[in-house]
């Protein structure tokens, strides 16, 4: 018999939260220990788990709609642990949808599980008269349940807690003698192509230009940690002002592309700001020219070479000597041209390229796909974009994701959003987790604010 701590807020009883827990055992078939209660020693039951909003959503079981007030059976309760299941889904890239189904099925794998060992059989879990989604061009149908209640409940559950915890986990400061790195991506609103054509169902080319994702981050000795993201109607001056205020503090420089929008916005929010140009899109310049010529990084060492020798001025000094030689015209002529000004570049400070938030953009662009741009509530889009960021630092654990939600629920310094409160909302430059904890606005500095 292991005795868990008191104070570990994944192993409370959610009707005793004072009282002291023990692990006896395991669960049956299952590798998850057996959390005992012992709020009455004499009488020890199982520790119950904290639920989420037990008066919220809809039963998996019988596909019953409740709403506050509405008293519905303890079985039907979504526990704690699928909601950061739901959120840590929705980290690795998933849509709301497919992280709600995926958290449903393992509602439902434990439902069946214990109707085995119970042998009681339990409610039918989906609908007696299945429903049917038609794809013309993917040539099928497959069966759905309900597919409007998954996106409605993600929705309720990404506000409610979602919210929490970001704003239980956000960076509120950072070293000051770092380097910011940022950068941007832009989605296009498209359509798909009608029925009966040969590209059916693929999305077209072209389109307005929807929104876009700002996203910045440090080098630390773990690698390289993206700090803050932000969904905004375009990578203008306003949106990039927007993005720095909400930054939690002043960096020692800011590297990213020549853009006169970004440079604008960082000397306008931290006056006499150096903005230092990154060397990622010279790089990608010249691989492109490359490949045009038909050479790339697996059959050519020239190519292979570049991206390494664009961050480190030794290397790239004998690697423009080797391209002088045997690059192709087109790499030569760039190369005698700007060659003496990236030369000086990569002799000043590092780091020199945006090649490390690149790939964090890489991976919210493969997430957001699936919409092709026509999301539309990018105050709710922020808040996938952090738990993203969480992702890709390795920080979406979920022990320290329960702990770190269940303080929260429980602290009187966040304050939930209101019931379906981001419903149609509009994009404001006030980062939305400032209206969870608003101590997070008051303790940036005062560099970090617009004059």
């Amino acid at each position: 018999m292991v005795e868990a701590h008191e104070n570990n807020t994944s192993r409370r009883c959610a009707d005793h939260p004072d009282a002291p827990v023990e692990a006896r055992g395991k669960e049956p078939n299952s590798r998850r220990a057996r959390l005992v209660c012992l709020a009455d020693p004499a009488a020890p039951h199982t520790a119950r788990r904290a639920i989420t909003e037990d008066l919220l959503g809809i039963c998996v079981a019988c596909e019953r709609d409740w709403d506050h007030g509405y008293a519905v059976a303890e079985h039907a309760w979504y526990h704690l642990d699928q909601v950061i299941s739901f959120l840590r889904y929705l980290g690795q890239g998933l849509s709301l949808g497919k992280s709600m189904r995926e958290v449903r099925e393992i509602r439902h794998d434990r439902l069946d599980r214990r109707a085995l060992i119970t042998g009681i059989p339990r409610p039918p879990a989906f609908p007696a008269q299945p429903k049917f989604r038609h794809r013309p061009w993917a040539g099928r149908q497959w069966e759905i349940i309900r597919p409007e209640e998954d996106g409605r409940l993600a929705e309720d559950w990404l506000d409610r807690f979602g919210a929490l915890l970001v704003a239980a986990t956000a960076d509120r400061e950072w070293p000051s003698d770092k380097a910011l790195v940022v950068d941007a991506t832009k989605f296009k609103r498209s359509s798909l192509y009608a029925a009966g054509t040969p590209q059916a169902g693929q999305p077209k080319r072209g389109g307005d230009w929807g929104f876009a994702v700002l996203a910045g981050g440090i080098g630390t000795k773990r690698g390289f940690h993206v700090v803050h993201a932000r969904a905004v109607p375009d990578d203008g001056f306003d949106s990039w002002v927007a993005f720095f205020q909400s930054l939690p503090g002043r960096p020692k420089v800011v590297l990213a592309d020549r853009w006169k929008d970004l440079i604008a916005a960082a000397e306008f929010v931290w006056p006499g700001i150096e903005v230092r140009a990154s060397t990622w899109h010279t790089w990608d310049l010249l691989r492109r020219r490359f490949n045009k010529a038909r050479r790339y990084p697996g059959t050519d060492s020239l190519v292979a070479d570049g991206e390494a020798a664009l961050g480190d001025p030794d290397l790239f000094r004998a690697w423009r000597i080797r391209a002088m030689k045997d690059a192709t015209p087109s790499v030569k002529r760039f190369l005698d041209a700007e060659g003496d000004t990236i030369q000086a570049r990569l002799q000043g400070e590092g780091p020199y390229s945006t090649g490390a938030i690149e790939r964090y953009l890489a991976g919210v662009r493969k997430a957001l796909s699936v919409g092709r741009g026509r999301v539309g509530n990018l105050t709710r889009l922020d808040l996938r974009l952090a738990l993203i960021a969480a992702h890709t630092n390795r920080e979406d654990l979920a022990s320290a994701y329960t702990d770190a939600l269940i303080d929260a629920l429980e602290s009187p310094e966040f304050e939930r959003l209101p019931w379906r409160g981001l419903d149609n909302a509009k994009f404001e430059a006030t980062w939305v987790i400032e209206r969870v904890r608003k101590s997070i606005a008051r303790d940036l500095p005062s560099g970090s604010q617009a004059a």
